[in-house]
């Protein structure tokens, strides 16, 4: 009887552990590769992802534990840029082959950007844009 106890209450245990585990929510200072917007094109490696966002947008806001949760299960490099002054915004003009920082705008927030060698090669703005490149990539 007792052995049943013990084995009832490590298995309930252990589901709550999972449990917690599952459904932790993320916050921007889980994240380790938080860059400056002057750095955007000066990162290691080949092929990685810059995510633009505010703490003050409501879609960033809406879309935030997705992102988060795609950062911490994808294989892919992703950096975190928070928009602040230095932040250039834009609303026409082509990012596609845009390789250096005085060329770099972004639309607003949510945005992500796919760099091949230093090259913008990929962009998705906004919440939709952001949730089907998350759905189709995870």
């Amino acid at each position: 009887m007792k052995l049943l106890l013990l084995f009832t209450l490590l298995i309930s245990g252990c589901s709550n552990t999972h449990a917690n585990i599952i459904s932790k929510e993320y916050d921007y200072s889980d994240v380790t590769t938080h860059i400056d917007w002057i750095d955007v094109f000066s990162q290691t490696g080949d092929l990685y992802f810059v995510y633009f966002y505010s703490l003050t947008c409501g879609h960033c806001k809406e879309i935030k534990q997705e992102v988060m949760s795609y950062y911490f299960s994808s294989n892919e490099t992703i950096y975190f840029v928070q928009t602040d002054e230095n932040t250039v915004y834009g609303s026409s003009g082509e990012l596609i082959g845009v390789s250096d920082i005085s060329n770099l705008f972004i639309y607003g927030t949510p945005f992500l950007i796919k760099l091949e060698n230093h090259v913008i090669v990929e962009y998705y703005c906004g919440e939709k844009e952001m949730r089907e490149y998350l759905n189709k990539n995870s």
